[in-house]
């Protein structure tokens, strides 16, 4: 197996020395220098310098960029190593051994390793078989054997199904028996023992309170532990609403309440997820219904997240902010709006993207791949990795990730390579000028979204699901981000949401235009992002599926697309006259949600 011995970074042009032991067990020892102008040197334990007659084959030569030397069999004992380069440089030292350590986690201090955090097991490869499995008593006495039969995979997925047995009733060892592929018998213990379990009667959980609220559903949860199989049924009042169902495991059930009475709580929309990559900035909202008085709170695996300042913090606007992601921090965060009424939960997803660019090389002997960014060898470190098999794994994508990147392999035949060339792209991010704009009917209104992105994004404005770039009695500039509309009638009212799009994505902002007096409130407009984060590189990426908010929308009462090309269609081209006071326009001082 590989073994690392030593590894180091530099930031300037220095000489290093170091005294690395190498024991009989290393088969063989690989040094990798990347940097300007590189220098290697080895001593053997007696003060000799080791070159090609000694044994050292030379695997890279890049001049000013990366040297790469192997020594197979080293003769043991303390080996001195001396290195050099012209500036910022990398040293990797490997070898080949079956002699290496593993690493367990606890929480507690353990004396047993089997006690610390698991750790997948590697099971037997056909034609390594498990033939019996025995139950063994505390004192080393077989008290049962079970014979194990061969899966249908013959054991090719480590999986080995044991038919039902009964156990005894003293505690026991589990010890199993078979033959390896070359043929000889094995048997391995159990760490621990076993008892029974003596069955109790099903435990009951439920809470003593659920607030219902008018024409809202409302659930009550009912959590059961049982060791046997049992009945579940609810009742009210003594008498037993609903069926009776059979359950095999402890199980979360609930019943659901179509309609309750109550005041309502607060609304939240259904959040939109988001994607990010690691090293970059991502912010998560959730947007209350209406004008409903609140407090928006965010959770993280049930711990209220509160700061104001920090690498994860709550805005002024109640979105949460996350800086220099890391891939911890990919899963589920929960808002909760609440007011004197009750309150609403949403959850949204942050997904954490990584970018991956695979090379698979072949030959005899295999060859060993080399990953390189213009004339610069590429090593792992904290943004980039290069696993075994070749693929290249960047992390926190920033412009100057963009470039030419080469793939190298090499053996004692020769070289092969090729190069791929990867463009930066960030999505767009947008805000308004001015949320609400009031104008008085007659008057001529102005909508304005100031958007950024590489490249530069173009804005469209919509109503609803109508684009509003056809429309007679609108103008509006795409690179501006402007919308202007002439003559401003009673049903022209209405949320109207700019879009800033480009190849890295989108985002949108909504704007309000009201007729009339000025209605001093909070507004209800917010602003969303969608696609790929800041600095995300234009190529493949292999992710996951993305997951969806679990929370259920909430029936309102919006206009459809028909209303709209109705709207467009009534709508006059032509100004009406007005007497009075000229347009006024106001602009709230709070937005309640950006996204």
């Amino acid at each position: 197996m590989k073994v690392h011995l030593l590894s180091s970074d530099h930031e300037t042009a220095q000489e290093s020395q170091w005294e690395v032991p190498f024991d009989p067990s290393l088969k063989e020892v690989t040094v990798s220098l990347s940097g300007p102008a590189p220098q290697i040197e080895l001593r053997d334990p007696l003060g000799r310098i080791v070159g090609e007659r000694q044994g050292l084959t030379e695997l890279l030569n890049i001049p000013n960029s990366a040297r790469v030397v192997n020594l197979k069999n080293p003769r043991p004992g303390p080996w001195t190593l001396k290195v050099g380069c012209s500036g910022r440089h990398t040293l990797r030292v490997t070898g080949v051994s079956n002699l290496d350590f593993r690493a367990g986690f606890s929480s507690i201090p353990v004396t047993e390793f089997s006690r610390t955090r698991e750790r997948p097991i590697k099971g037997l490869k056909p034609p390594g078989l498990v033939t019996n499995m025995e139950l063994v008593s505390l004192g080393g006495r077989s008290l049962r054997t079970v014979p194990v039969p061969l899966p249908d995979d013959g054991g090719s997925g480590g999986i080995w199904r044991i038919p039902e047995f009964r156990t005894p009733s003293q505690s026991f060892f589990l010890k199993v028996s078979g033959n390896d592929g070359d043929g000889y018998n094995f048997h391995r213990l159990s760490s621990v023992s076993y008892t029974n379990i003596i069955p109790e009667p099903p435990r009951v959980s439920m809470p003593t309170v659920v607030r219902g609220f008018y024409m809202q559903p409302a659930t009550i949860d009912c959590s059961v532990e049982s060791d046997l199989p049992y009945k579940l049924r609810f009742t009210r009042g003594g008498s037993t609403i609903g069926d009776e169902r059979n359950y095999e495991s402890p199980v979360k059930a609930s019943w659901e309440i179509p309609h309750a009475s109550g005041k309502p709580p607060p609304v939240l929309h259904p959040p939109v997820n988001v994607t990010s990559f690691p090293g970059t900035v991502a912010v998560l909202s959730c947007q209350v219904q209406g004008f409903v008085r609140h407090n928006l709170t965010w959770y993280r695996a049930g711990t209220a997240l509160s700061y104001r300042s920090g690498r994860v913090k709550v805005l002024a606007n109640s979105s949460l902010e996350i800086s220099w992601i890391r891939s911890q921090d990919a899963g589920p965060y929960q808002c909760r709006a609440t007011n004197a009424h009750g309150e609403s939960q949403a959850v949204v997803w942050l997904v954490v993207l990584e970018v991956r660019i695979s090379c698979s090389a072949s030959g005899s002997p295999p060859p060993k791949v080399f990953w390189s960014h213009g004339n610069i060898l590429l090593s792992n470190h904290h943004r980039m990795s290069i696993s075994e098999s070749g693929m290249l794994t960047i992390r926190g994508a920033v412009p100057e990730d963009a470039g030419n990147y080469t793939c190298l392999a090499t053996n004692e035949a020769g070289t092969a390579s090729q190069s791929v060339t990867v463009s930066y792209a960030e999505p767009p991010s947008i805000s308004v000028a001015q949320q609400v704009v009031m104008v008085i009917a007659g008057e001529d209104a102005s909508l304005e979204c100031q958007a950024s992105g590489t490249p530069p994004p173009l804005v469209k404005w919509q109503k609803g699901d109508l684009d509003l770039g056809t429309v007679p009695f609108a103008e509006q500039d795409v690179h501006r981000g402007t919308l202007r509309i002439r003559g401003v009638q009673d049903l022209d009212s209405g949320d109207y949401t700019c879009v800033a799009s480009n190849i890295a994505g989108s985002a949108s902002a909504v704007v309000v235009l009201q007729d009339g007096r000025p209605i001093f409130g909070k507004s209800s407009g917010h602003v969303g992002t969608s696609q790929l984060p800041t600095g995300a590189l234009q190529i493949q990426r292999e992710v996951g599926s993305k997951p969806t908010a679990a929370i259920e929308e909430i029936e309102a009462v919006q206009l459809r697309a028909s209303s709209l090309r109705e709207w467009a269609e009534r709508r006059s081209p032509h100004p009406r006259p007005v007497q009075g006071l000229g347009g006024v326009k106001s602009q709230t001082a709070d937005l309640l949600s950006q996204h």
